[in-house]
């Protein structure tokens, strides 16, 4: 199963939805990805994120 799928799953949420969130956080410098591979650079803004 690809990654963003099983992820999506995961997290209850659509494979483009969660795509598109990826990117948001990626242009906004909070995270990079590649295929497999999720890079956390900036975890205070991502936390702010998860609980607003």
């Amino acid at each position: 199963m690809p990654a963003k799928k099983s992820l999506a799953e995961h997290l209850n949420v659509s494979r483009p939805t969660l795509s598109r969130e990826l990117k948001n956080m990626q242009d906004m410098g909070i995270i990079s990805f590649n295929k497999r591979t999720i890079k956390i650079y900036d975890l205070d803004r991502l936390e702010e994120l998860c609980c607003n």
